[in-house]
């Protein structure tokens, strides 16, 4: 994971993608980093994202619901209990979303059904941010 480049521009949207098919994870991160006003980081596994967040401002999370060691909504749970995490807008991405509906709506989190088109995504992420 590349960190080379400057995450103190406030003009750049730190986005986190957790998401432990690491394949899946770089297409997203090559998408977002199309992007200029993006820069985005890619975790495998929740603790690496939890690693991540505490050394480095997040704008913006978008979770993989299942991971190897915890759920995407327990990683939201420990995540959104930092307190500077606490307002950060989150995506949750599943397969199999429509099981996950009550603890989305839980928590007011947007969710997105895989596959899906990184249009989609994109438009997801700027409604969020523009918030």
């Amino acid at each position: 994971m590349a960190q080379d480049q400057s995450v103190d521009n406030k003009a750049l949207k730190v986005i986190l993608v957790v998401e432990d098919d690491e394949a899946i994870g770089e297409v997203m991160k090559m998408a977002l980093s199309e992007e200029p006003q993006f820069y985005t980081l890619l975790a495998t596994t929740p603790h690496e994202a939890l690693n991540l967040a505490h050394s480095i401002q997040v704008d913006m999370l978008i979770i993989d619901y299942l991971l190897r060691e915890m759920t995407g909504i327990e990683l939201y749970d420990r995540l959104h209990a930092m307190k500077d995490l606490s307002h950060v807008p989150t995506i949750i991405t599943s397969a199999s979303l429509g099981q996950r509906t009550e603890e989305l709506e839980e928590r007011h989190l947007l969710g997105l059904e895989k596959p899906f088109d990184i249009d989609t995504l994109m438009n997801t992420i700027n409604q969020l941010l523009s918030q």
